[in-house]
């Protein structure tokens, strides 16, 4: 949560891209009442910085305990997140997602190989 949320200071990138698989994740998210399907590491950040870069402050955080099971080098974390920001001119976004993260072990790294974000909020 801490790399999702950078405050007032902009989106570290290369540490977002080090939580995430490179080509082979899949991604569904939605946002801003549309919903996008992403196919690789690439495709996420060309589509997230582009949004990320409208607010000048941005936080996310858990609610509520994160849900993990890991069986061999696959693991799952559910969750529910709560956060949002300021765009530039000042206003305050709000807002709440379920998510749930599908991680892949290769060697001693951890990646997301799957996201599914859903707004409800």
């Amino acid at each position: 949560f801490a790399t999702w949320s950078p405050g007032p200071n902009p989106m570290d990138w290369d540490a977002m891209g080090e939580l995430f698989a490179q080509s082979e994740l899949l991604v569904f998210d939605d946002a801003g009442g549309r919903v996008v399907v992403l196919t690789s590491w690439d495709d996420y950040r060309a589509t997230w910085e582009p949004f990320m870069a409208q607010f000048s402050e941005w936080q996310i955080e858990p609610e509520g305990d994160i849900q993990v099971r890991v069986d061999g080098d696959l693991a799952t974390t559910v969750f529910t997140l709560t956060g949002g920001g300021l765009d530039q001119e000042g206003n305050a976004i709000r807002f709440r997602q379920r998510g749930t993260h599908i991680w892949q072990r290769t060697g001693d790294r951890w990646a997301i190989v799957h996201e599914h974000l859903t707004t409800d909020s």
